[in-house]
């Protein structure tokens, strides 16, 4: 009986141990699974899901073996230690940045608002950008900051203050909504192109005619007569002033006059 019993004995000892075994692996799978989340990784243009336990970003990177390089930026906004998450990775790209005519080449990740803080870069409120705050950076990406000035119009009497980034006088005339008629010029001219502190003068010519009377003296005529002794004068005729009239074409820039023509004359 003992001989007989004791293979059997042995056979329950091995099942109980398997299904223990079993039972620990189960356990843990089930454990695993419970606490197991999905993180996806977009790196650039490229996506990478992962599964795991895991609550630290390096970690989970190193897992991956996903490396950051020099001026690279790892974005974990949108990490979290528990649940689904997601971690951005975004690579250093070489930009070239104009600002007011000056051009440097540099390298950053992220979005050009990104760009602008890391280099100190600053916009007062009419200067310009030539994309948006929020798009991401391309590599061999140009950005050109347009920096705002101001321009003084004088019409007259009037003046106009205009705050630009570019253009020429003819473009800020025309935001002025001024117009040039007859003999009109301004100055510097129309082709002008703008910068900081220009006063732009609109002069307007007008002609007006002027009537100018003048008196003239008579001339006065000597004939000699042999009716009449040595040294004695007899007058003929009395002389009579007259009067000449000339009109002239008054030039006036800005209401003074600054060249006057002839036009014609006439003995009254």
């Amino acid at each position: 009986m003992t001989d007989q019993g004791q293979p059997h004995r042995k056979r329950m000892v091995i099942t109980t141990a398997v299904l223990a075994l079993m039972l620990i692996c189960s356990v843990t799978i089930t454990a695993y699974a419970m606490n197991s989340r999905t993180v996806i990784i977009r790196d650039d243009e490229t996506t990478v899901t992962y599964n795991t336990t895991r609550t630290d970003a390096n970690e989970i990177l190193r897992a991956k073996e996903i490396r950051l390089q020099n001026d690279d930026y790892l974005d974990l906004s949108d990490f979290a230690e528990e649940g689904d998450c997601i971690i951005r990775i975004y690579r250093a790209k070489e930009i070239y940045l104009e600002d007011d005519g000056q051009v440097r080449r540099l390298r950053a990740a992220g979005n050009v608002q990104r760009l602008l803080e890391l280099n100190g870069v600053e916009l007062k409120e009419r200067d310009t950008l030539s994309c948006l705050r929020t798009d991401p950076l391309v590599d061999g990406m140009r950005i050109i900051i347009g920096r705002a000035f101001d321009v003084a119009v004088l019409d007259g009497e009037n003046t106009h203050s205009l705050t630009l980034t570019e253009g020429t006088v003819a473009q800020a005339l025309a935001l002025c909504e001024l117009t040039l008629e007859g003999d009109d010029f301004v100055t510097p001219g129309p082709l002008t192109p703008l910068e900081p502190g220009l006063t732009i003068h609109v002069n307007r010519v007008s002609y007006r005619e002027r009537t100018v009377e003048t008196t003239l003296d008579y001339e006065i005529v000597t004939k000699k007569s042999a009716s009449l002794d040595l040294g004695k004068v007899r007058i003929d005729q009395t002389g009579e002033k007259g009067k000449k009239e000339t009109v002239y074409q008054d030039k006036y820039i800005n209401g003074e006059r600054v060249e006057s023509i002839k036009l014609k004359e006439t003995i009254l």
